[in-house]
């Protein structure tokens, strides 16, 4: 017996398989026509379907919890923890590198938005995590064990 179902499947993937880079170039170009319609759907879809997605992220954390916990700890295995100032209420820790930790009040810290392993806004946020331990002035001294000679004089430097 023909099982069209099954025919029809190969015949997609057979289709798909010789026809790939202009299926993907009319789906760019559908895309970048109908951005607003697309963008109108996903925020209605996410407004009626808000609940049953975060279940199905709980679930899938639940599933996955090992995944999660080794892509996460290598992610903080990268970061040191070389802090030079105290911590006070009120305060995150900012790290202005992978190792040195600036403590800044949580408004100054959220103003820039950055990201310590692609770099960016790290400048911004950096001038102003220096000038914020430049102003209180109780910042302890730079620890050596971390940096090389050139990294200990900038960072004197920019702290006066």
């Amino acid at each position: 017996m023909f099982d069209r179902k099954k025919y029809m499947r190969e015949w997609s993937k057979k289709y798909y398989q010789e026809n790939k880079e202009q299926i993907k170039e009319l789906q760019k170009k559908y895309r970048q026509e109908n951005k607003e319609e697309k963008r109108a759907y996903d925020k209605k879809y996410y407004q009626e379907n808000k609940e049953l997605k975060k279940e199905n992220a709980r679930k899938h954390y639940q599933e996955h919890k090992e995944y999660y916990k080794r892509y996460f700890d290598m992610r903080y295995r990268e970061l040191g923890f070389n802090p030079l100032n105290e911590p006070f209420e009120g305060a995150h820790g900012h790290h202005i590198n992978k190792i040195d930790v600036i403590y800044m009040p949580k408004e100054l810290h959220r103003s820039v938005y950055h990201n310590v392993f692609t770099g960016q806004g790290m400048d911004a946020i950096n001038k102003k995590a220096l000038a914020y331990l430049k102003s209180v002035g109780n910042y302890d001294t730079i620890s050596t064990d971390y940096h090389t000679d050139a990294q200990i004089r900038i960072l004197e430097y920019l702290l006066g």
